[in-house]
């Protein structure tokens, strides 16, 4: 990704080239049709981070029912990815995006999750 920026650009009429005008303009055009036609980014695959806090706490939430647990793949935290079903079930109880979510698992031990879609290449 790049990107540039133009000091004074929007305030200083005239002060440049007219291609460094014309690709202003047209990017704006263009991020205003995909946000106005556009839809945020979904897929059929997610990838749940998981990360052990220790004993239970009072901002803890019970472990929602159905939501896979991921491996440790270290002693306190882990990831795994899932598709399908189990996918669908991650993003519909567990909040997408943000800050991670605080839960309680049976066992009384305080676990944040946080998902991710995977990419295509993932």
């Amino acid at each position: 990704m790049r990107e540039v920026y133009v000091p004074y650009m929007e305030s200083s009429r005239g002060g440049y080239d007219a291609a460094l005008t014309d690709a202003r303009d047209r990017l704006a055009r263009l991020a205003d049709r995909v946000t106005a036609r556009g839809r945020d980014y979904s897929a059929d695959r997610v990838r749940l981070y998981a990360q052990r806090l220790g004993d239970d706490g009072p901002d803890a939430k019970p472990f929602p029912e159905g939501v896979p647990l991921p491996p440790e793949t270290q002693p306190r935290s882990g990831n795994k990815d899932y598709k399908g079903n189990r996918a669908l079930t991650i993003t519909r109880l567990v909040p997408g995006g943000g800050p991670w979510h605080l839960y309680s698992t049976p066992s009384h031990q305080r676990i944040a999750l946080w998902w991710r879609y995977l990419l295509p290449h993932e």
